[in-house]
Parts: C-alpha cells; structure tokens; sequence
C-alpha cells in the first residue's frame, strides 16, 4: 500500500488551503484543521469526493482507498461548508419578520430601472445563479412537503440523503460560479453579485442544516 499524501489541498470558496499528513492522521485530524482555517463546524463539512466520513472520526487515512492507494505526493478535494458565524447570523435573519411591502409599484418600477442598467456579465451571471437558486428552492418546498408525511423510516432516510446530495451538489456549482472580471462589470455590480450569491449558499447551507 503507498503512503498517504505528503500534502493535502483542501479547496474552499475559491481559496486552497495546504497542509501536511501523514500515515497516522485520521479523518478527524483533517476536519479540525479545516476547521482551524475555514471556522466551519466539523460536522458541518461536505467534501468532494466524500472520502472523509464525518461518523468515522478515528479512521486513519491510509485506510482509505481514496488516499491509502494514491501515487502522487499531493490530493486535492473541495470543501463545501459555512464559517459557524455566518451561519448563526444567517438563521437568526431567517427568524427575524420581513417588513410588509407598502410601496409595491415603486419598488417594481424601481427594478425595471435597474434590470435596464444590468451589464451583460451581470444579468449571464445572475440567471445562472437564479437558476442554482431555483433548484434549492425545489428542495425545500419537497421538505416542507414531506415534514407531516407519514413514511417508512428508511424511505425517510433515503429521502434525506437525496436531498442532501443535491444540495451538495449546489453548493459545488455555486463554488465554481466566479465572479465576472472587474473590466466586464462596476464595482457596485460585483458588490451586489457577492451577496447575492451568499445568500443562496446560506440558503442552502440552513437546509442542510435542517436535514441534519
């Protein structure tokens, strides 16, 4: 059997934290140190591919094909995961009552204005998102739907783990969605297109964490 990697890369919205492990590191060691660098709860970490099973904490990782079999000194997974700050903030202005709409025509005049003044990098950038968007949204309503459904339990379970691989898998393409150049768009539109893009991944982070 080779040796695990001398150096792990663990991508993470758009960073690539580095650091080195050795035959006797366990799946728990690598998720507090992503820990250490990233403040996500170790629970709360979704890796691609899943080779770092967050219920087997003292595994080492030479017993894991994934590293125990690889031939290259480095391996690289992407982390999926919400700094423990963020999330809390996050939840707390899910709880919080939105404000009544008492000015509906101006506001939507407002964004007819707006939606006129969209470069083109920010409207092909913004569909994309509303598009991720879009599909989370699908998964909660199937949530919410199943909440008092009476099932078996392991339909249930198998229930949830679906619902958890999709989100996972949106929160991969929202990782991979990159922020149009400065030369293509204003810097209020790249202001506006990263909180945009965090509130989706907040959004589907909260499901998880409902899942969970």
């Amino acid at each position: 059997m080779v040796a695990v990697p001398a150096e792990l890369n663990v991508k993470w919205k758009g960073k690539t934290i580095s650091f080195s492990v050795t035959d006797d590191s366990t799946v728990g060691d690598v998720r507090e140190e992503v820990e250490r660098h990233t403040k996500v709860a170790i629970d709360k970490q979704k890796y691609s591919p899943k080779v770092l099973p967050v219920d087997d904490l003292n595994k080492p990782l030479c017993e894991i094909k994934f590293f125990g079999q690889r031939k290259k000194p480095t391996l690289n997974v992407i982390m999926i995961g919400t700094p423990e700050p963020e999330l809390q903030a996050a939840l707390a202005a899910a709880q919080q009552p939105k404000p009544k709409n008492t000015m509906k025509k101006q506001t939507r005049n407002r964004t007819e204005d707006k939606q006129q003044s969209k470069s083109a990098s920010f409207i092909k950038f913004e569909t994309k998102l509303s598009d991720i968007s879009t599909l989370i949204n699908q998964i909660e309503n199937e949530m919410n739907a199943n909440t008092n459904a009476s099932v078996k339990k392991d339909t249930a379970q198998k229930k949830r783990l679906g619902w958890t691989e999709r989100l996972t898998q949106a929160q991969l393409k929202l990782d991979a969605l990159c922020l149009p150049p400065e030369s293509e768009i204003s810097a209020e539109e790249r202001t506006t297109l990263r909180k945009l893009r965090k509130q989706v991944v907040l959004h589907a982070e909260k499901l998880i964490v409902a899942i969970e």
